[in-house]
């Protein structure tokens, strides 16, 4: 058996050593980029990130549904499209797709989404509030 991180439950979840215990620990967006100035190049666009990375690395960048945030118009984020909204009792499951393919969940309270009022084929930007690099190799 292997063991890939000791802790306590809120340190593995909240600092997890590699790729496998963050997917392992709960869903998870997954996007592959460089870290450039600063920034998180992705397919079609790029993004000031919330967190010190080191420069000019490949990274796989690990984004909970719910430290994804969703706003309307022109500004910093990914550009997407919503696909569909699920309400879940207080919370909401967005479901959203880039210009590039890539899919995307996000989880909102029920007042968050009472004030975007959301539908399908809608244009929006997602902007992480959080998220995890972990490096690879570059192609």
């Amino acid at each position: 058996m292997v063991v890939d991180q000791l802790g306590a439950p809120k340190e593995v979840y909240t600092q997890p050593a590699s790729e496998f215990v963050f997917g392992f620990l709960g869903s998870a967006n997954r996007i592959e980029g460089e870290v450039t100035n600063g920034r998180l190049a992705v397919p079609g666009s790029s993004i000031a990130l919330p967190v010190l990375a080191a420069e000019s690395r490949h990274v796989t960048a690990y984004i909970r549904p719910h430290e994804l945030g969703i706003e309307r118009g022109e500004g910093e984020g990914i550009p997407a499209t919503v696909r569909r909204v699920l309400e879940l009792g207080a919370l909401a499951r967005v479901e959203l797709t880039t210009e590039a393919g890539q899919g995307y969940e996000a989880e909102i309270p029920q007042s968050e989404l009472a004030g975007l009022a959301l539908s399908a084929g809608e244009a929006v930007r997602l902007v992480p509030r959080a998220l995890k690099l972990f490096a690879r190799p570059a192609a």
